[in-house]
Order: C-alpha cells, then structure tokens, then sequence
C-alpha cells in the first residue's frame, strides 16, 4: 500500500462534510462588531498590498476570503486533538483552492498561511494567537484527497440550489454526475469514510427534495451497486458448498432447532386433517356454503393456506354440481308436469263441446 493510498483512507470525510462546510459559510457573518473582525480587515489589506501588489480591495480577489478564512481560524481556537486536525485539514484545502485559483504568491499552504496575519504578528497582537491554531496542521492536500473535498463541496454549495426551489435540471445533472463519480472511487478504492459521507449527502438531498412543492422536477440520485464478477459469486457458492458438506456433527442447539421443526410439522399436518374432516362433515350436512367463509378467512393467513384453498376450490366445484344436476332434474319435472296438465285440460275442452 502506498503512502498516498494509505493517507487518503485516513481522512475522516464523513466527519469534515457538512459539517465544516456548513461553519465555514456561517461564520461569514459572524464577530461583525468584534475586535476580531478589525485585525483581520487590516490583516487581509496588507497582504493584498505586500504579497499581491494590490491596493484597492475591490481588485484584491482574495482580501474577501482571507477574512472568512481568518474567522474560520478562530472559530476553531477552542478546539484540540481529532476535532482540531480534522479542522485544520478543511483549512488547509480552503487555502490551497484561494492559492490554486487566486494565484496568490506564496509556496504552499504554510507559507501563505504566515504572510496572511503578518500585520498582527508585527504588532504583536494578542488575538494572533487564537488564528494560528493550525500551524502544526498547515499542510499541503495531496491530489487525490484534494479533488474530493472539492467535489463534496460543490455537492453541498449546490444542494441549497434545490432547497430554495433554484434547481435547473442542469444543476442536478451535475449534483448526480459528481455523487456518482464520487460513489465509484470510494466503493472501487473501499474508502469507508467517502461512502458514509455520500450517504449522509443522499439522505439530505432526498429530504430535502421530498418538503419541495415542485419534487416531482426534481432527479433521484442513485444507488450505487458494484458490480462483482461471476468468477467471485462461483467461488463464494463453492465455498458454502464445502462448508455445509464439512458440517457433520450435529450440535445440541442444531438438534434442537430439528425437533422442533419437526414439531412444526407434524402439528401442521394433525391441523390441515382435522379442517379437511371439518369441511367434509359439513358438506354432508349441508352446511359447507354458509360455512365456507370462515373457514377460508381463518386459514387465510396460515402457510399451508394455498393448499387448504386448492381443496377448498374442488369441493365447492362438486357442491356447484350436484347443485346444477338438482336444478336440472327439478326443471324437467315440472316441464313434464305441466304438458301433462295442458292435455287434460284439452280432454275435458274437447268433450264439453260434443255436449
């Protein structure tokens, strides 16, 4: 394994997204009217000047997230071991995306982050040392590790799209586009910590496009299956094949889960007789069609119901029958027994009228 490769599976993404990205957009507003917010206004001026050369802060694309960045550092003042690290290390990728797309003239990461708080450091300012929490943390974000914060990022900038109603169907072709890239690379590389954060990230997007009024335009993300070769399934089916033909012993707790199937069974078998019995007596008696119902709807929902209802179907076809042959004999009778009541009523109309 490579350290590369080792570094990226140590990275506890699940934990940075969202959280750390929801506090980085939050403090934005925040220590407005504190002594804070005055040092990091003359702090991010300065380095527009001395590191960029720039001196109207409407020019100075960075002096903006140069203050955001500083009120991220001291939002994070009180915190230390694992919650700190995994901090800093948000810190880190937000200062290398400002120097990536910003060209700040700086060497890395740690560089940029001394020259941006020089003007507290020449007064020896006091709050100074609540922004430079992250100097033992302040470390270059390797490629790879880089390119996936940035995604879950955009990820989460996006989604507000959809909670405010803003989506095009352009804009979520792109949240499913980057979750399913993401989804690949951490189920193909098995990055534990990435999947948990893209499900953590489809939960809320499910929510959140399920409370919209307009959810029925909006795409479902999918669901990530890898696909497994069939070559691996044989070898698993072969393994369990081997695995019950080694199992010859029979442990008292198996044993005791076959008696009692067993038991099962037999029960089954003494109860399905005695319906069977049941229905019999009652066609005898007649009393099968006003009967049937509850007999059916108390088996309804017993496993051996298909079969009782197979039974069932039969004995009320032979019941239809004989009913059939009943009715059949009944309308002859009277058919016979009414052209015989017409010829003696043409016997006795006939002889009426020789008279």
């Amino acid at each position: 394994m490579s350290a590369q490769y080792s570094e990226l599976h140590k990275v506890q993404f699940d934990k940075i997204f969202h959280r750390y990205h929801s506090d980085y957009n939050a403090l934005k507003d925040m220590y407005m009217h504190d002594e804070i917010h005055n040092h990091l206004v003359y702090s991010c001026q300065q380095f527009c000047n001395e590191t960029l050369n720039i001196y109207e802060m409407s020019k100075c694309s960075f002096y903006l997230h140069c203050i955001y960045l500083g009120k991220y550092l001291y939002h994070t003042r009180n915190t230390d071991g694992d919650e700190r690290e995994r901090r800093c290390k948000y810190f880190s990728y937000k200062l290398m995306l400002e120097k990536n797309n910003k060209s700040l003239k700086c060497n890395n990461v740690a560089d940029c982050y001394s020259k941006m708080f020089k003007y507290m450091e020449d007064r020896k300012l006091r709050s100074l040392s609540d922004l430079m929490n992250c100097k033992n943390h302040d470390e270059n974000i390797e490629d790879d590790i880089f390119q996936i914060f940035h995604e879950l990022d955009k990820l989460y900038d996006k989604i507000k799209l959809v909670e405010w109603g803003n989506s095009s169907e352009g804009a979520q072709r792109e949240i499913i586009n980057i979750y399913k890239e993401l989804s690949k690379k951490g189920h193909d590389e098995k990055i534990s910590s990435l999947i948990s954060a893209l499900n953590a990230f489809k939960e809320t997007y499910d929510m959140k496009i399920n409370s919209c009024n307009y959810r029925n335009e909006y795409l479902r993300l999918p669901v990530y299956r890898p696909v497994k070769s069939r070559d691996n399934e044989s070898e698993q089916l072969l393994l369990q094949v081997n695995i019950s033909a080694k199992s010859e012993v029979t442990t008292p707790e198996t044993q005791k889960l076959i008696n009692h199937g067993t038991g099962d069974i037999v029960g089954m078998l003494s109860l399905t007789i005695a319906i069977i019995s049941t229905i019999l007596i009652m066609y005898k008696k007649n009393l099968f069609t006003s009967k049937i119902f509850f007999l059916s709807y108390g088996c309804q929902y017993t496993p051996y119901f298909s079969f009782i209802r197979q039974m069932i179907r039969k004995i009320m076809r032979m019941k239809n029958k004989k009913s059939n042959k009943q009715l059949n004999l009944i309308n002859t009778f009277e058919h016979t027994y009414n052209n015989l009541n017409d010829n003696n009523y043409r016997i006795i109309y006939s002889s009426q009228e020789k008279h």
